[in-house]
């Protein structure tokens, strides 16, 4: 991508992303066909190549002869299972420290916060695909006691628009994650509505992984991965306070 540059060799390198500005239309003379030219300039970025992780595993001898599980196979799933929700950790760590838009109520999480949270979005113009509900299980059962989400007979339609197989599926049109990921602050959840472009993840390509040297009877696995995260748009993004 022509607007990423640096790569990721060691920890410290850092990944700078070019945030490319919002054009917007001018008008041209009719007299003499001149126009004014918008200056080009996007905003850097940097992300710190600073998150080492490993998981290891080892296993015992008699474990492996008793088992029809193939481990190197096992091992390298669960591996990539266990990165993935450190990341999902990392990144939900950074929603804590969003600043432009922010609702710290707390409380329930209701309609009226959803609604805000989408407005602020669109009214700063950020494109309504791409965007993601991240939130957490109480929150989400927060939603599921309002009627106009659940119950048929409110809606208007053959079951709840918002609700599918007992739990939320969408909000007005923008997909939901429910996790216990979501990290508190103080007495409340971080819960959180976010384009694509508001958080970045950068990792190595390659996932590194080792069978280390035997000093038992046990084999040693181990994998490793570098990355680091980081916020790109902090205006993409809006973190909505609930009670834990």
């Amino acid at each position: 991508d022509p607007l990423i540059s640096g790569s990721i060799k060691k920890a410290g390198d850092t990944v700078t992303f070019q945030i490319f500005p919002t054009l917007t239309a001018n008008d041209i003379s009719t007299t003499d066909g001149s126009y004014t030219a918008t200056e080009i300039s996007p905003t850097p970025v940097s992300i710190t190549i600073n998150k080492w992780k490993s998981v290891a595993a080892d296993i015992v001898d008699i474990v492996d002869a008793q088992s029809v599980l193939q481990y190197d196979a096992e091992f390298a799933e669960a591996f990539g299972k266990a990165i993935g929700v450190q990341q999902d950790d990392d990144v939900l760590t950074l929603v804590a420290s969003l600043t432009t838009n922010v609702d710290d109520s707390g409380g329930a999480f209701a309609d009226a916060k959803i609604l805000a949270a989408q407005t602020k979005l669109d009214n700063l113009e950020v494109p309504k695909e791409d965007r993601t509900w991240v939130l957490a299980p109480v929150s989400h059962a927060d939603i599921l006691t309002d009627p106009r989400f659940s119950e048929a007979n409110v809606t208007g339609f053959s079951k709840g628009v918002q609700v599918g197989d007992g739990r939320v599926v969408g909000l007005y049109g923008t997909p939901v994650v429910v996790t216990t990921r979501v990290t508190t602050s103080g007495a409340n959840r971080n819960n959180v509505l976010f384009h694509k472009e508001a958080i970045g993840v950068v990792m190595q390509r390659e996932f590194k992984m080792e069978k280390f040297m035997r000093q038992q009877f046990s084999t040693p696995y181990a994998g490793s991965a570098l990355y680091g995260v980081g916020i790109l748009r902090d205006n993409h993004a809006v973190r909505v306070t609930s009670a834990a």
